[in-house]
């Protein structure tokens, strides 16, 4: 898993994994099988340093290859820190090739962003306790860390994010629903 910034490194360090792997240089059971972005960020403009292209295209194009190889990515936002005017760019593009949900942690004002941002790690890592939350009104299973590889798969591979509805005003994850919605 990687959070903010760290998000760029856990995909960066899969690619290289992947590429090792793919060099016969290291076994192919160290190659990730599931990839959790905590309210990513990405800085926006082109970089000197990635031949003049944005954070969040380099990182598209790596995870759109490491999907092909059957790594599993998983997003998860909780603060309004990514789509920072001036700086941030949400990277939409990249979210839509996720199995993409949208935290509310209302338990904090919006005032709060920093907080907001923090709690996707501590949402997510709680999260292995409980069982997979469900959809609203239903028995279909959401996104958490406890929710089995094929169900993320399925929600990544899918046409919808899922999106915060009850459970918003509690930090513990036990109580947490979730509405399937367009991306």
């Amino acid at each position: 898993m990687g959070h903010s910034l760290g998000n760029q490194m856990a995909i960066v360090i899969a690619k290289k994994v992947s590429d090792a792997v793919t060099a016969g240089t290291m076994n192919s059971r160290l190659l990730p099988k599931r990839v959790a972005l905590l309210d990513p960020f990405y800085s926006n403009n082109a970089k000197s340093y990635l031949n003049n292209q944005w954070t969040g295209a380099v990182c598209r194009t790596y995870v759109s290859v490491l999907k092909t190889k059957g790594v599993i990515f998983e997003a998860y936002r909780s603060s309004a820190v990514a789509s920072t005017i001036f700086v941030g760019d949400a990277n939409t593009g990249l979210m839509n090739m996720t199995a993409f949900t949208e935290l509310k942690p209302l338990y904090f004002s919006t005032t709060q962003q920093t907080e907001k941002h923090i709690a996707a790690v501590w949402h997510y890592l709680w999260s292995f306790s409980y069982a997979p939350p469900v959809l609203t009104g239903t028995t279909t299973q959401g996104a958490s860390a406890s929710t089995s590889d094929a169900r993320i798969t399925t929600l990544m591979n899918g046409t919808q994010k899922l999106v915060h509805d009850r459970g918003t005003s509690t930090k513990e994850p036990y109580d947490d629903t979730f509405k399937a919605t367009a991306r």
